[in-house]
């Protein structure tokens, strides 16, 4: 290219001159054990001194060679980087538009979760070149992230050259709001802080400390990341225009007294409240007194259902909780609770008296969306869930005349007869998901899917009188083992294909699915000869225009007593 010869140079030959191979100069003392004359011991010692000096110039060459190969191969090495470095001048992100450059900065620094690991990918591309800098700066969003780190007492002072900083990194954000993260500095920061800035006055962060207000009130806050503890709280009256709020609650000690962590009146705006808790969900804490009157979603992290209840009850415009609980005390549980809540996603960790409490205490009018993930470990059979108590759910449901429409049941334990309770409760459910505990192999498993349920899950003729479950349904989807002695993987996909005809115009009484999913963790049913098999039969759903997957699990052929593997066959979603 460009009339360059592509032939390569013949490789250069290095010849090294060695005198002739040394030998010994009387044969007869090698092939006999005869005592040796005087004559052969001078002529034995005068080639052991001609081989040793020329051992000498070897080594001598050697050392020479080895110099040599170094100097070469540090050419070698500096020309390789000289050519990298002019290659890299040719290189096409010299000739991106700054709006692109932007868009990968900010993709780059997206991959750091902590506020600390931003900083530092935010000044790394802005420190490449001057067009780089020039792109980062003018980047706001590049800079939005800051920690700041208090020292002294805990949650009460942070060094005023830190929010010198502050204010000079949140200057390139312009109006956008910034996400600050407030963290205990570590006893290193400390000592550096007091060596090199030991006549620098603290900014208190405390309500009634005369520099919180003129120090920290007019930034702009969009998302609030601090760490609380009740032996020495601190109170922040500034979080007039923060939207997301997040505590992690650190418990050093029993919680005697709820503490006001934000002055009312400046959260307006706050409409996402995130809670993490050290301690895990042993026993319930008094949370400190939070802005909650706006709030519309709310993440809650290792709390036991007495705070989960609390956070619904306090919060009057929540509308989606997402909540990892477990051990439940009963002593401790609050009056019954009605709340607004649209959306509840629950995470469960070993309830002894599973979710009954929950749906006895809680009413939920607005309830739409129920999704529930029973948690295990995969190396320990102590946390096994208790059975799902159908009256209980059918009392709440009931109570709460809400009207569900999408319920999610992920590693569930439920029994035929009380999933059928379930769905004939849930009249307008449009998604369903479900999951039974196969892939941790428990022991105790419980029959979900019988003849029963999938009789009543396919669609009736018009004018018969048994009414079909769920007759809104638009997506199904199925994960586990689903092992019973009266039905077959074939009935179970046989409900997928009666509620998704292959004539479009056929009359049924209910809906069509839009999606659905079969994942067997088990080897498939075989079928038996001239029928279709399951994955055949997956596939034509598929030509039909079912967004439908199915996989199951079948046996590794190159060693088939060693674990299993999903195979490829089962998979009709790519058909």
């Amino acid at each position: 290219m460009g009339g360059e010869s592509t032939s390569k140079a013949p490789p250069k030959k290095i010849h090294v001159e060695t005198q002739r191979r040394p030998t010994t100069t009387s044969w007869r003392v090698q092939n006999c054990n005869d005592p040796l004359s005087t004559l052969e011991i001078g002529s034995i010692h005068n080639s052991v001194k001609t081989a040793t000096q020329e051992l000498k110039t070897l080594e001598c060459d050697l050392a020479a060679a080895k110099q040599k190969v170094r100097a070469l191969s540090k050419a070698h090495k500096r020309l390789r980087v000289f050519i990298a470095a002019e290659r890299a001048l040719l290189s096409p992100i010299r000739a991106l538009p700054a709006e692109l450059l932007s868009q990968i900065f900010l993709h780059h620094t997206s991959a750091f979760i902590t506020h600390r690991g931003y900083i530092i990918a935010s000044l790394k591309v802005s420190q490449i070149c001057t067009t780089w800098r020039r792109v980062a700066h003018a980047t706001a969003l590049l800079w939005v992230k800051f920690p700041l780190y208090y020292c002294g007492n805990y949650g009460r002072t942070i060094p005023r050259q830190q929010i010198a900083l502050y204010s000079r990194w949140c200057a390139r954000s312009g109006t956008i709001p910034c996400d600050i993260a407030f963290r205990r500095a570590s006893p290193a920061m400390e000592k550096r802080d007091d060596e090199d800035y030991s006549d620098v006055d603290p900014i208190f962060l405390n309500y009634d400390d005369r520099n919180s207000r003129l120090c920290l009130r007019k930034h702009r806050w969009g998302k609030l990341d601090l760490e609380y503890r009740s032996s020495s709280p601190f109170h922040l009256d500034i979080i007039d225009s923060t939207r997301s709020l997040t505590v992690h609650i650190l418990e050093g000690e029993p919680i005697t007294r709820r503490h006001q962590l934000v002055s009312s009146g400046y959260h307006d705006k706050l409409e996402e409240l995130v809670l993490r808790c050290s301690s895990g969900v042993e026993r319930p804490i008094l949370l400190p007194l939070l802005p909650l009157g706006n709030v519309k979603r709310c993440e809650m992290d290792r709390f036991p259902l007495r705070n989960g209840l609390q956070i619904l009850h306090e919060a009057k415009s929540l509308e989606r909780l997402t909540w990892t609980t477990g051990s439940y005390e009963t002593e401790n549980i609050v009056d019954h609770v009605t709340s607004n809540i649209q959306t509840l996603d629950l995470n469960i960790w070993d309830l002894v008296d599973g979710l009954s409490p929950l749906f006895n205490y809680l009413t939920a009018p607005e309830l739409h969306t129920l999704q529930i993930k029973w948690m295990y470990s995969e190396y320990s059979d102590e946390d096994a869930t208790p059975h799902w108590i159908s009256a209980d759910f059918i009392t709440f449901i009931t109570r709460s005349e809400a009207s569900l429409t999408s319920i999610t049941l992920l590693h569930a334990s439920i029994c035929e007869e009380e999933l059928i309770a379930l769905l004939e409760h849930t009249p307008l459910l449009v998604h369903f998901s479900l999951s039974d505990r196969h892939a941790r192999q428990d022991t105790h498993m419980v029959q979900m899917l019988g003849s029963r349920i999938l009789y009543r899950l396919l669609p009736s003729a018009p004018g018969t009188f048994t009414p079909p479950l769920v007759p809104k349904l638009e997506v199904l989807l199925l994960r586990g083992g689903f092992d019973g002695n009266d039905i077959c993987d074939a009935d179970i996909l046989r409900v997928f294909e009666a509620r998704y005809p292959a004539i479009s115009e056929v009359q049924m009484e209910c809906a069509r699915l839009t999606e659905g999913a079969f994942h067997l963790l088990r080897p498939a049913d075989q079928q038996l000869g001239g029928k279709l098999s399951l994955a055949e039969r997956a596939s034509n759903l598929v030509a039909r225009g079912l967004d439908f997957d199915f996989t199951t699990m079948e046996p590794d052929p190159e060693d088939p007593a060693d674990g299993w593997e999903t195979h490829s066959e089962g998979s009709a979603s790519e058909a």
